[in-house]
């Protein structure tokens, strides 16, 4: 079941929404010729590490704490599906 997340543009707080919206962001900027039904590790982690100042390690641990929440699924050996979107209400 893929979850939905409504942002109003003006209301984006909390640290674990900034972290869902930021790696939907990252997913949806890869290129449509190349976007896939996941989001390749390294990309992952160059958005994430970079935007929070997260060491590497730290960056794949709460990977795994959104997977056992049931935002993520791992692709093996690949990336991480999303199953949730965001949309923007007014």
């Amino acid at each position: 079941m893929e979850k939905v997340i409504l942002l109003n543009k003006h209301q984006c707080r909390g640290l674990y929404l900034r972290y869902l919206t930021r790696v939907y962001r990252a997913w949806e900027q890869m290129p449509n010729f190349s976007r896939k039904d996941y989001l390749p590790f390294n990309i992952y982690r160059a958005k994430i590490c970079r935007s929070f100042s997260l060491p590497k390690q730290e960056a794949i641990e709460l990977m795994y704490l959104f997977v056992d929440l049931g935002y993520f699924e791992i692709v093996k050996t690949k990336g991480i599906r999303l199953n949730y979107q965001i949309k923007e209400s007014s």
